[in-house]
């Protein structure tokens, strides 16, 4: 048998290289957009829970006094932000300023470095894809947010958002519905990143 010459064994190994790395990033994109899915399906599912238990008092308003302990016992894990609004988009209150049992309140995690930020970059254009993701809103404004405005309408309601970093936020609108009309929102999301 007569040898290749060294050219074309190079080209034929990177070629195969770049075929198997194609496949594993389709793979690992796939992969990341079903936990995405899974966060937002869990998240709405928590969100249900808590706009009842929120909903289940008989008064029309929704007073941050009522609601900040409701969010301090069903508000559990450390990537979760629970934000309440009213009609008209104020805010109500955030877990972000609550102190809750057992841990700290939702704190932004501390400055990444070159290869951690571009691996979130990274991630993040894989789960981008098919995904409709929109930039993050600032503010305490609820209006800001479509997922709200649309929560405000008695639907729920996910979304997809880049922050300023370029990493991905699952969040999730659920209105609180009395029995009459939607009194205000409950809007759920994760940690950057996370």
């Amino acid at each position: 048998m007569k040898a290749r010459p060294l050219w074309q064994c190079t080209a034929l190994l990177t070629s195969t290289a770049l075929v198997i790395a194609g496949l594993a990033i389709l793979s690992f994109s796939r992969a990341y957009k079903a936990l995405i899915e899974t966060q937002g399906d869990s998240l709405r599912v928590q969100g249900e829970v808590i706009a009842a238990v929120i909903a289940a008092d008989e008064s029309a308003e929704i007073p941050p006094e009522r609601v900040a302990p409701i969010l301090r016992r069903l508000v559990r894990a450390p990537d979760t932000r629970a934000r309440v609004f009213a009609r008209d988009g104020t805010l109500i209150v955030d877990t972000a300023g609550l102190p809750l049992r057992g841990r700290l309140g939702f704190s932004e995690e501390p400055r990444r470095g070159v290869l951690e930020t571009a691996w979130t970059r990274a991630r993040s254009w894989l789960a981008r894809g098919e995904m409709a993701a929109i930039r993050a809103p600032a503010g305490t404004n609820g209006a800001a947010y479509p997922e709200l405005r649309m929560a405000l309408d008695g639907s729920v309601t996910s979304a997809l958002l880049v922050v300023e970093s370029g990493e991905l936020v699952v969040s999730v609108a659920v209105p609180i519905q009395s029995r009459t009309a939607v009194e205000g929102v409950l809007l759920l999301s994760t940690r950057a990143g996370a």
